[in-house]
């Protein structure tokens, strides 16, 4: 898969520079606030918006006023809940919280050892065999299949 790097502001050439492309990912910076009117420009043009985030109120307090700019914006957003732990007492009010805010992606990355294990290795959780969170990344990869529109073709029995 053909990665390019280009400055934020360069958003729009470097999508020219794409072609016609099926899937195009886009993974910006944590901190926006540098490159904020490039960064909305850029939401606008995508099909959909994942907003990663911890499950900690501190996380919360950091992408909220994002979400509330994107939907503000009218940009088909979702959070994304990352390092989810359902034990804790404080899982539900971080989920509530961000569901007042914006849509919530019905698939959370659960805190799991083979996901800071592989991206240490440089690697991602399918490039194992049998990585507990694999069945994880397969439903979120449905979800922003069927809320971006992409076709995929099926596959052969």
């Amino acid at each position: 898969m053909p990665v390019l790097a280009v400055p934020l502001a360069d958003w729009r050439a470097a999508l020219k520079e794409t072609g016609n492309v099926d899937l195009l990912v886009i993974d910006t910076p944590p901190s926006i606030e540098a490159q904020y009117g490039a960064t909305l420009s850029l939401c606008a043009a995508a099909d959909i918006v994942l907003v990663p985030t911890g499950a900690t109120q501190d996380d919360v307090d950091s992408v909220t006023p994002w979400m509330r700019t994107l939907t503000g914006a009218d940009i088909r957003s979702s959070f994304v809940l990352n390092r989810a732990n359902r034990r804790v007492r404080s899982y539900e009010a971080i989920r509530t919280k961000l569901l007042q805010v914006g849509a919530l992606c019905p698939v959370e990355i659960p805190l799991l050892e083979d996901i800071h294990v592989s991206a240490g290795k440089g690697l991602a959780v399918p490039d194992f065999v049998k990585a507990k969170a694999a069945e994880t990344f397969d439903a979120l990869w449905a979800y922003v299949v069927r809320e971006a529109g992409i076709r995929v073709p099926a596959k052969a029995a």
